[in-house]
């Protein structure tokens, strides 16, 4: 699912957008649940590399 969003948002690797995404996810912290850290770790990571596996046309 976070692949079909970031390819919506389109651009180059260095679009706003997909900056925001991956500062938003990097940025995220479970402040309410007790949660293992590793846990946490692996699912940004997985999240990331998803973004990262998206194809984007290339830059004009």
């Amino acid at each position: 699912m976070i692949s079909a969003i970031t390819s919506a948002l389109g651009g180059t690797k260095n679009n706003v957008y997909r900056e925001i995404a991956i500062k938003v996810i990097n940025d995220f912290s479970y402040q309410n649940i007790k949660a293992h850290e590793k846990i946490i770790s692996d699912e940004k990571q997985h999240v990331l590399s998803c973004i990262e596996s998206v194809a984007l046309p290339e830059s004009d």
